[in-house]
C-alpha cells in the first residue's frame, strides 16, 4: 500500500438500513477530506463495536440526522489502520495508528476508509506493540480499545485514588466495579490492579465469568445470579473490618440500590460513585432521574454522585495507555467467537444487543499489507 496512492473514489461499507441491521455497499462513497485544520484520512484494518453505534442511530429523527447527516451512515468509532494521508502533526502517510472518532459520524470505521478530524482522539501505534505480534498479540486489541478503554481510564481517573492525587508515583486504594466482564469492564478491571495500582479490586460477574475476571486483577467476585450485589459488597466490609472504597465503577447501572445503599462500603470522605453512560429510554431516564434526584433522608444516595460520558481524549492518555498494554499489564479481551469479518457485521450486531458478550467484539476490515 504506498501512502502516496490517490484517494479512492469508492470503498466497501456497512450502511445501516434499520439500526442495528445493516447491508454492505461494494461502491460507496469514500469521505471528503477538508481543505484546511487537522485530519488523518485512515485505512482501517480493524474496528470494534459498542452499544452507542446502533442506539445512537436508532433514536427517533430528525436527532441522528441533525447529529450525524443523512443516510447512508456507517456504524463505528473505534480503529486501528494506516494513515493514508493526514495533516496531524505526530502521524505521516502510512504509519500505523489507533483511535477513536468523537461520536458516532456519517463516515464511521466498519469501512475500508474512515476520516478522522483534529489532533486529540488519534494516536501512532505505540513502539514496542509490534513486538508483542510475535508473541501472539494482534493489531486487533488495538482496534478494540477505543470507547471501551478511554471509558476505563477516564472513569478511574475520576477517584480519589492514590496515583491520581500523586501523579503516577503512588499505587493503592479500593475499587468496585460494577459489571467486570463485558467490554469496559474487562479494561477497568486491569487497569485498576495494574496500571493505578489498587490495592483491592472488586468486581461483579456472572458465575460464569468470575474465573475470566478473576485473571484480569479482581481480588474478589459478586456473583450476582447467586448473590444481591448490595448484599456481597456489604459482607465485603464486614468482613474487612468495616472497609470502604474509594470509588465504584458502575458499568451495569440496572439496580438503583447499588447506589442507594452505598453509604455501607463507599468513603464518606473523597468516595464517589461514577455511573457510566445512561440508556436512552424512558425508563432510563426515569431512573437516572430518580438516582441523581431522591434525597437521602427518604432513602436516596448519600454519597457523591456522577453520571460519565466520555469526553475527549488526548495524546496523553493513549500514549499512557499504550504503554500499560506493551508493559502487559493491559489487554483487549477478545474471544475467538468474537471476531468477525466485515461481511458478517449484521451476526457482529446480533451478539452485541445480547449484553452478555465477554470483552470486545471487534470486527476485521482488511488485512495489514503494508
Amino acid at each position: 500500500m504506498p501512502p502516496s496512492n490517490p484517494i479512492p473514489t469508492s470503498m466497501r461499507a456497512a450502511h445501516f438500513t434499520s439500526p442495528p441491521t445493516t447491508q454492505i455497499s461494494q461502491t460507496a462513497p469514500v469521505p471528503t477530506i477538508q481543505n484546511s485544520g487537522i485530519y488523518t484520512f485512515i485505512r482501517v484494518l480493524s474496528t470494534s463495536l459498542n452499544p452507542v453505534d446502533y442506539k445512537f442511530a436508532s433514536l427517533p429523527q430528525p436527532f441522528p440526522r441533525l447529529a450525524i447527516g443523512s443516510a447512508p451512515i456507517t456504524p463505528g468509532i473505534d480503529f486501528v489502520g494506516r494513515a493514508w494521508k493526514t495533516t496531524h502533526p505526530d502521524l505521516k502517510a502510512g504509519d500505523l495508528c489507533w483511535g477513536k472518532h468523537n461520536g458516532p459520524t456519517k463516515h464511521g470505521t466498519c469501512a475500508d476508509y474512515t476520516l478522522h478530524t483534529g489532533k486529540d482522539g488519534i494516536a501512532k501505534v505505540p513502539e514496542g506493540y509490534m513486538a508483542l505480534l510475535e508473541q501472539g498479540r494482534s493489531l486487533a486489541e488495538l482496534g478494540g480499545v477505543g470507547v471501551a478503554g478511554m471509558t476505563a481510564l477516564q472513569a478511574l481517573m475520576m477517584g480519589d485514588l492514590p496515583y491520581n492525587r500523586s501523579g503516577g508515583a503512588e499505587r493503592g486504594g479500593k475499587v468496585f466495579i460494577n459489571g467486570g466482564s463485558g467490554g469496559t469492564g474487562t479494561f477497568a478491571v486491569q487497569m485498576a490492579k495494574h496500571g493505578f495500582g489498587c490495592e483491592t479490586v472488586v468486581a461483579s460477574c456472572s458465575g460464569s465469568n468470575a474465573e475470566l475476571v478473576r485473571s484480569l486483577g479482581a481480588d474478589e467476585v459478586v456473583d450476582y445470579r447467586s448473590t444481591n450485589v448490595v448484599d456481597g459488597l456489604k459482607e465485603w466490609s464486614r468482613r474487612n473490618g468495616g472497609q470502604q472504597f474509594d470509588i465504584i465503577v458502575d458499568m451495569a447501572g440496572m439496580d438503583p440500590y447499588v447506589y442507594w445503599q452505598a453509604h455501607h462500603y463507599l468513603k464518606r470522605d473523597g468516595g464517589k460513585y461514577v455511573m457510566v453512560g445512561a440508556g436512552t429510554g424512558i425508563k432510563d431516564v426515569v431512573l437516572l432521574t430518580k438516582l441523581m434526584m431522591w434525597p437521602g433522608v427518604l432513602g436516596g444516595g448519600k454519597r457523591p454522585f456522577q453520571l460519565f460520558m466520555l469526553s475527549g481524549t488526548t495524546k496523553e492518555q493513549w500514549n499512557l495507555f499504550g504503554k500499560w498494554m506493551v508493559e502487559g499489564k493491559l489487554k483487549t479481551v477478545i474471544e475467538d467467537e468474537n471476531r468477525f469479518d466485515l461481511a458478517d457485521i449484521d451476526k457482529a450486531f446480533e451478539k452485541l444487543k445480547t449484553g452478555r458478550t465477554r470483552g470486545k467484539i471487534v470486527v476485521k476490515v482488511a488485512e495489514d499489507g503494508h
